[in-house]
């Protein structure tokens, strides 16, 4: 996979898997948050929360990441 996105349903969670997990077990991957203005659409590793991405649909096409991964799913109303 080229690029994944991790989803998530609160920012305290996207930045937990961005500082404790992209940072420490894949250092040397281009990695970034979506946020607004700060993205950085060379990178391989993606983290973001439903709420932001709803902003980002006409900016990412539905084949654009090659793999997503939901975290809490169960608890969102997205």
């Amino acid at each position: 996979a080229q690029r994944i996105l991790f989803l998530t349903d609160r920012t305290a969670l996207r930045d937990q898997s961005y500082d404790d997990g992209f940072k420490v077990y894949f250092p040397e991957e281009p990695q970034t948050k979506i946020e607004t203005g700060k993205t950085n659409d060379n990178a391989r590793l993606y983290s973001a929360t439903y709420q932001t991405m709803i902003n980002y649909l006409d900016k990412y096409s539905s084949g654009y990441f090659d793999m997503i991964i939901i975290d809490e799913v169960h608890r969102s109303l997205y």
